[in-house]
């Protein structure tokens, strides 16, 4: 992985504790600092988050800054949560609202949003990333409860969906589809659900019992 050239800076966010430091390092407010070695994402250099979601999963009760960065070591992982590591950054501002539209809650990334701290849209729950999920801690479209990674269920290794093993390669499922169908589960409203039985291991009841979950989990929230 490169560094960034001189001269470009990466946006993202850092959380610090309520005065301002992280693992012992006091910031203030717009001012630059420098780190003092090699960059090694996970151990040594500034590190920030993409998104503004993502800094919760590491620090959970702290207080979120925008920062900006140069020479950046970026990370790969996937999800809200994926962060950076930089040789020079400074906190521009501290969050308190949402970026997005017709959000219930704080710090959510995306529209229509009930919640906390979400990147998407459409989510009811806390630290969803992908559209339409109904609970907390989701990667991916359409899930019913907590901490699932994907879509309609979905794990890295083996490939779930509608909580069964698909065999299938990734690259052979209808995602598209399977968004679609997210999409649906975000209203209370009936839909013809025949068009979506080639997503693996759908059947009518499966994906009726799937959207009064959906509808269910949206009852018992705020």
């Amino acid at each position: 992985m490169e560094i960034t050239p001189a001269g470009t800076i990466i946006k993202g966010y850092k959380a610090t504790d309520e005065n301002m430091c992280c693992r012992g390092f006091k910031f203030e407010l717009r001012k630059w600092y420098e780190h003092d070695g090699d960059l090694v994402l996970c151990q040594s250099g500034f590190h920030f988050c993409e998104y503004q979601s993502g800094p919760l999963a590491y620090y959970p009760d702290g207080r979120i800054f925008e920062c900006e960065a140069e020479y950046v070591l970026k990370g790969v992982s996937p999800g809200a949560d994926v962060k950076h590591v930089a040789k020079r950054i400074r906190l521009v501002s501290e969050c308190s609202e949402n970026a997005g539209n017709r959000n219930t809650g704080y710090g959510n990334t995306g529209n229509r949003n009930v919640g906390s701290w979400n990147a998407g849209y459409e989510n009811v729950g806390n630290q969803n990333t992908g559209n339409q999920n109904a609970g907390n801690g989701n990667t991916g479209d359409g899930n019913v409860g907590n901490y699932h990674a994907g879509s309609l269920n979905m794990n890295p290794e083996p490939l779930y969906i509608f909580d069964e093993i698909v065999e299938l390669s990734r690259e052979s499922v209808d995602w598209e589809k399977i968004s679609d169908l997210a999409a649906k589960m975000s209203s209370d409203d009936e839909f013809d659900v025949t068009c979506f039985l080639d997503i693996p291991n759908a059947t009518p009841d499966k994906i009726k019992r799937l959207h009064q979950a959906h509808i269910e989990a949206r009852r018992v929230r705020p």
